[in-house]
This record gives C-alpha cells, structure tokens and sequence, in this order.
C-alpha cells in the first residue's frame, strides 16, 4: 500500500513538473509572439535583400502546399517576419498531423480491445496514458525545435537557401518523431492487450501459462 501511495505521489510530482514548464514554455513563445507581431523583436538590416513585399500574413492559416509555394517564391533573403509567420506555420500543420496521428493510435487501441474481449475501463485508462505520454514527447520536441528557432531570429534575416533548409530539417525531426511513436506504441499496446487478456481469462493450462511467459 506505501508503495502505491509512493508510487502515485511521484506521479503526480512529475506531472506537475511538466505542466509547469509546459507552462513557462508556452508563456515564454506567446511574450516572443506578441514582440514580433508589434516589430518590437527586430534585426532587421534595411538596406538588406529580403522581401519586400509581404508574402504571408499573421492571420491566415495557410495549407502545407500554400507553404512551400510561399516558400519557392521567396527572395534571396527571408525577412524575420516572414521567416517567424512561416516556422509557425508549418509548426501548426505539424502539431495537426500529430494529432491525427493521436488519434488513429486511439482507433487501433479500439480495435484491439475488441478483438481481444477486454473491458471499457482498461480502454480508458490505456487510452489516457498513451495520449499523456505521446503529447508530452510532442511537446519536449517542439519546445527543443522553437528554442533553436527563436535563437536564429535573433540573428537577423537568413538565405532563401538555408531557411528552406532548415524547415526542411525540422518537417523530418516531426515526421520521424511521428513514426517511432506509431509504431512504439501500437507495440506496446499489442502486448499490453494480450497480458490483459490473459490475465482475465479464467482455468489456465500449465501449457498457456509457459506460451504467455515465453512470448516474446
């Protein structure tokens, strides 16, 4: 029972760490936010090459191939604005994609559970430590991605060439992150599901009891 209790206070602990930074992270992006959008944050060289023209505003939410036409008909030189409105952007698609992500795997814990007769409540409760886990690996990534983001803003304006680059980078850190956690986790599931069903199952060979135990 000390164990237990242990347990669920280091739990908690933990959580509220994460929610806490998660917090701060989310504070510190919206006050960088606000300083781009009113040209406070600005190193901007005015007898620089970059465009001249807007090319993408704050309030639109564009498509992922609006983006990259946006980005092929950039100049030699992105400005700060349009290098911050772009990041975001694709930031914004990404997180969508994560979320559509999030939701097949729900989709397949569905399914597993049904095939494998196991009750509602493990459902519920498999569903919530996958989603609580998943987001939080979504979040330690994106917030590593923007702080280095934020950092090249401060540098001022940067080649067409390289900013294409370095969105390129961070579409595959997302698309790769995407995929280990699909599959990591429909493998955990897997096997979660099969202990589970298992587990309830009731007047067990000696035979199931050594298949179960040897499974890989």
């Amino acid at each position: 029972m000390n164990k237990i209790a242990k347990k669920d206070s280091c739990s908690d602990l933990q959580y509220d760490k994460k929610e806490k930074k998660r917090t701060n992270y989310l504070q510190s992006l919206k006050v960088i936010q606000e300083l781009m959008q009113n040209g406070v944050v600005s190193k901007e060289n005015k007898d620089d090459k970059s465009n001249n023209e807007e090319l993408v505003s704050f309030e639109e939410n564009y498509t992922e191939k609006e983006i990259n036409d946006i980005l092929s008909k950039l100049n030699e030189f992105v400005s700060l604005k349009d290098m911050f409105i772009i990041f975001n952007q694709v930031k914004r698609i990404e997180r969508k994609k994560f979320l559509c992500m999030e939701q097949y795997i729900n989709e397949y814990i569905e399914k597993l559970i049904k095939s494998n007769n196991v009750p509602t409540y493990i459902k519920r409760k498999c569903m919530a430590k996958v989603n609580f886990h998943m987001t939080n690996d979504y979040l330690d990534l994106e917030e590593r991605i923007l702080q280095n983001f934020y950092t090249m803003l401060y540098r001022g304006s940067m080649s067409k060439s390289k900013f294409i680059q370095l969105i390129n980078e961070q579409r595959d850190n997302w698309l790769n992150q995407r995929r280990q956690l699909n599959i990591m986790w429909k493998d955990i599931m897997e096997r979660r599901m099969k202990w589970y069903a298992f587990r309830l199952k009731k007047d067990k060979t000696i035979f199931e009891w050594i298949t179960f135990l040897t499974m890989d």
